[in-house]
């Protein structure tokens, strides 16, 4: 038989495929004997299908194909090229019941390292892609190998987008022999919440992160990885330049500003934030979901090492209505002296009618944050180092998509005597409310 001068059995399943295994590695995969019975003198009818296997972390060299059936005279032994840790090409398949693939991985030294073999009926045209395992024989690596009528890629296979941006991506389809096969990939993306893609491959960025967007046609797929940025992150400010840029100001004659030293420091004249009545803010414009978050610590002005005395002495993070038209709306977050003690106050203001409550805190400083996902805001304060408090939640419908978000700082008082110190100010894009507490 053809068989017996293809190959030599050795003990312990090494095999050394002589004819074959030795064969150049060429473009596509090569044969070593094998013929059909064809009664009658028919002339069999052909299938010709692409395997291709991903050898990332294993040692083979060698992979090797061997198609059986009880209508195949002799075994079709096929050598699959490798390039690049992948093994692929095309091999031609009679079509017909029970087809069995027997597949084979060896190293260098000629030793069996994989093996797996799996049976399908073959038919003429497009045949349903086929996943062959095969379990490692030493190490722990399993190869997955994939037989198929079709190859499909897609482009670009990677791309880095903002929220909002949108992409074209292409699918290209090709049968066995490398010829352009005509047809409609279906499109799908594994992460929705980051990326959508619609029925033409356009993708859409929604929010920061990674999604993987997948085109399959006749049960074979590829995918392109989206990475889409935190848009937002860049308007941080460590403030270690020296120099206090890139912030609007309103009322900006109600404070003083100064940076130096990695620290944002607000000193404020009497004002007050409450009702139609407005004090001083720091902020840049944001757009949609959002969390913004800040160390803030409050000081007397006049015995730095000290927290403010009573009453109304407060620093913290706001985020507002830059439109005042119909009165003041805003919800915000300070420390320092409220009332009679040492607080973290929460308040929310509708059409200029404040609403608020500020238990007891008594460091007068601490990590705040303020997070929006859709109409709901959610603020916390914890001790650095420590699980985010929930503070308060307001449902906010009527606030702009825009909003002004950043420090602001207040003192009901005369004098003012009070120093709001920022050693940062940092914001972040979220998804949901579970984002809201993740650093």
């Amino acid at each position: 038989m053809l068989m017996e001068r293809c190959l030599v059995r050795k003990p312990r399943t090494v095999l050394l495929y002589k004819a074959c295994m030795l064969l150049p590695v060429i473009a596509a995969a090569t044969s070593c004997g094998g013929s059909v019975n064809e009664p009658g003198g028919t002339k069999p009818v052909n299938a010709t299908l692409l395997v291709t296997a991903d050898l990332t972390n294993t040692a083979v060299a060698t992979v090797v194909l061997q198609i059986t059936a009880p209508d195949i005279g002799s075994p079709l032994v096929f050598n699959i090229p490798i390039t690049a840790g992948v093994a692929s090409g095309p091999v031609t398949v009679p079509v017909g019941s029970a087809r069995t693939f027997a597949m084979q991985a060896f190293d260098n030294s000629g030793i069996e390292t994989h093996s797996g073999s799996a049976t399908v009926d073959v038919s003429s045209g497009l045949n349903p892609a086929l996943q062959l395992t095969l379990q490692p024989l030493t190490g722990n690596t399993a190869i997955t190998v994939s037989l198929a009528s079709v190859s499909i890629t897609v482009t670009p296979s990677a791309s880095t987008l903002s929220p909002g941006a949108t992409q074209q991506f292409s699918a290209t389809i090709l049968d066995a022999d490398g010829s352009p096969v005509l047809g409609t990939p279906n499109w799908a993306s594994l992460a929705a919440g980051i990326a959508t893609v619609d029925t033409t491959g356009r993708v859409t960025a929604v929010a920061p992160g990674s999604a993987t967007i997948v085109a399959t046609f006749a049960g074979v797929g590829d995918a392109a990885v989206i990475t889409v940025l935190d848009d937002i992150a860049t308007l941080s400010d460590d403030f270690e330049d020296g120099t206090f840029s890139g912030w609007d100001q309103f009322n900006p004659q109600l404070v003083s500003v100064t940076e130096s030293g990695g620290m944002l420091q607000l000193q404020p004249v009497t004002s007050l934030w409450f009702n139609a009545s407005t004090g001083p803010l720091i902020s840049k414009p944001i757009t949609g979901d959002f969390k913004v978050t800040a160390f803030v610590s409050t000081r007397s002005l006049a015995s730095p090492g000290s927290p403010p005395a009573p009453t109304f002495r407060l620093g913290g993070l706001m985020a507002r209505n830059p439109n005042a038209s119909a009165g003041e709306n805003y919800v915000f977050i300070v420390v320092g002296a409220d009332g009679n003690d040492l607080s973290v106050e929460t308040k929310t203001t509708v059409n200029s009618v404040s609403t608020f409550q500020g238990p007891p805190w008594p460091p007068g400083e601490g990590d705040l944050r303020i997070c929006r996902v859709g109409a709901q805001f959610t603020l916390y304060i914890r001790t650095p180092g420590q699980p985010w408090q929930l503070r308060d939640t307001f449902n906010r419908p009527d606030l702009p998509a825009t909003l002004e978000v950043g420090p602001v700082a207040y003192a009901n008082v005369s004098p003012p005597d009070l120093t709001v110190s920022y050693e940062s100010v940092t914001f972040a894009r979220v998804n949901t409310i579970s984002d809201c507490t993740t650093d």
